[in-house]
């Protein structure tokens, strides 16, 4: 089990610990495709974004507290009905809500 982490160069584990903080109550996630072209070459890339609320990731400091899951919810969260690991309400989204993906099509 990881409960601290520490700033060592070179390990990436920002969106883990980010993840997982017990503070952190919502997650947004985008995608884009897009390409670039160079020399009669074309590249394809994919750029992931996520953005966490509120913030965390806080070096030193602990990512969750040990205990029984959601026995320390934050105020106002209870634990879900359907996952039983976490607090909180999970809210179904449109996973093509102003998504439009001519590039690869």
């Amino acid at each position: 089990m990881l409960i601290e982490f520490s700033n060592q160069i070179g390990v990436k584990v920002g969106h883990y610990t980010q993840l997982v903080w017990a503070e952190s109550t919502e997650v947004g996630c985008a995608v884009s495709y897009y390409s670039t072209s160079s020399e009669n070459r074309t590249w394809y890339h994919v750029l992931f974004v996520c953005n966490y609320g509120p913030a965390g990731n806080y070096v030193g400091q602990p990512m969750y507290k040990v205990g029984k899951p959601c026995s320390k919810c934050p105020k106002g969260l209870k634990q879900n009905k359907e996952y039983k690991g976490l607090c909180g309400t999970i809210r179904d989204v449109n996973e093509t809500q102003g998504f439009n993906n001519t590039l690869f099509s």
